[in-house]
């Protein structure tokens, strides 16, 4: 049975593309990029998380500074941040009503940001809100979960809109269920094979159903 449906942030709760927009442009001379357009935006959603990167020009030893700036930057206007789908909040609603699982926040965004951002839009329903400083290697916040008793990785799902995260996720084991409406395109999230594709929030009530209801049979 599924008991535990972490999310992802950015993208995926939050939209802060246009934000990361314009942190991003504001740090281009800083670090050696060219500004971003709206055209440059919709092409990197068609790309794989590691391309994006790649295509920024942005030194690998460099990134984890870039992402500090990018951090500090978006605690500032974290209130402009709207929800990424006006379905989310009536779905995350519902499962904090249901008791039946136990929702939880994975991100590289700061915790700061996150909480506030959940007291903004009165969301504040989950269970707890890890982070981590890389955008790479998430199944080593997973495994450290696991560790602490905060989740079974063979009970949960993890919620994401990038390709990163699949990878993440396929790599311990661990069910993964990509949105739509988030920073990578539909065509390029199901290339890498998430067990559920959701269009729209309430699907994830759908999955939950489904896989909950499978398990209890199996079970009989």
């Amino acid at each position: 049975m599924l008991k535990y449906v972490i999310f992802d942030f950015d993208g995926t709760l939050a939209d802060s593309s246009v934000l990361l927009v314009k942190i991003l442009n504001g740090l281009s001379s800083k670090y050696g990029f060219k500004n971003f357009t709206k055209e440059d935006l919709e092409y990197l959603k068609t790309l794989p998380s590691r391309e994006v990167v790649k295509k920024m020009g942005i030194p690998k030893w460099r990134l984890p500074f870039l992402l500090r700036h990018v951090r500090l930057a978006m605690k500032k206007d974290i209130g402009a941040l709207k929800l990424s789908h006006s379905g989310l909040k009536g779905m995350l609603l519902s499962l904090k009503d249901s008791g039946d699982v136990k929702l939880g926040i994975l991100s590289s965004n700061s915790r700061r940001s996150i909480e506030e951002f959940l007291r903004i839009h009165d969301i504040d329903f989950f269970d707890y809100i890890y982070t981590t400083k890389s955008l790479w290697k998430k199944e080593k916040k997973f495994r450290k979960l696991e560790s602490l008793g905060i989740i079974k990785i063979d009970e949960a799902i993890y919620i994401v809109d990038e390709t990163r995260d699949i990878i993440s996720s396929k790599k311990v084991g661990l069910k993964c269920a990509a949105v739509t409406w988030g920073y990578n395109s539909k065509e390029i999230l199901e290339k890498f094979e998430p067990e559920y594709m959701l269009k729209d929030p309430v699907e994830l009530l759908k999955v939950l159903r489904i896989e909950n209801f499978t398990k209890k049979y199996e079970q009989k």
